[in-house]
C-alpha cells in the first residue's frame, strides 16, 4: 500500500520467488548432509525471529521491517557460516556466504531506495 505499490510489488515478487529457490536450496543441503529439514510452515513460524507483519503496512514502513529482517537473517547466516566452518563444510559455507552478498546487496539498494522515496513523500 502507498505510492510506490507497483515498484516495490515487483521487487517484493523477486524476493520471495528467489527466497523459494534458497528455502529448497537449504532443505536440499540439510538432506545432502544426512539431516531431516523443517518442511511445513508451522514449524517454520514457531522457529522463526522474523514475524509476519499486518497487510495494511504502508510502502516505507514494509521496507524498514524488510530491512529489519535482512539484518536477522544476515545474522543468522553468519552463524551458519561459523557453525559449517568449525565442521569444515565447505558446501554449506559457499552456498550460505553467497546467500549473505544477496541479501547485503538487496539491503543496500532497498535502504537507498527508502532514504529517496523517505524524501519525496514523508506522509507514506
Amino acid at each position: 500500500v502507498g505510492h510506490n505499490f507497483f515498484d516495490l510489488h515487483v521487487k517484493f515478487e523477486d524476493m520471495y520467488e528467489d527466497a523459494k529457490t534458497k528455502i529448497d536450496e537449504i532443505a536440499e543441503r540439510i538432506l545432502t548432509l544426512r539431516f531431516q529439514p523443517t518442511s511445513n510452515f508451522t514449524d517454520y513460524l514457531k522457529m522463526s525471529n522474523i514475524k509476519e507483519s499486518s497487510a495494511d503496512t504502508k510502502d516505507l514502513e514494509m521496507v524498514k521491517i524488510l530491512l529489519d529482517d535482512h539484518g536477522k537473517l544476515l545474522k543468522q547466516m553468519r552463524k551458519v557460516v561459523e557453525t559449517a566452518d568449525k565442521a569444515g563444510d565447505e558446501g554449506t559455507i559457499d552456498m550460505i556466504g553467497g546467500y549473505i552478498g544477496y541479501i547485503e546487496k538487496v539491503s543496500w539498494m532497498l535502504d537507498a531506495w527508502s532514504m529517496k522515496s523517505g524524501d519525496n513523500h514523508p506522509e507514506a
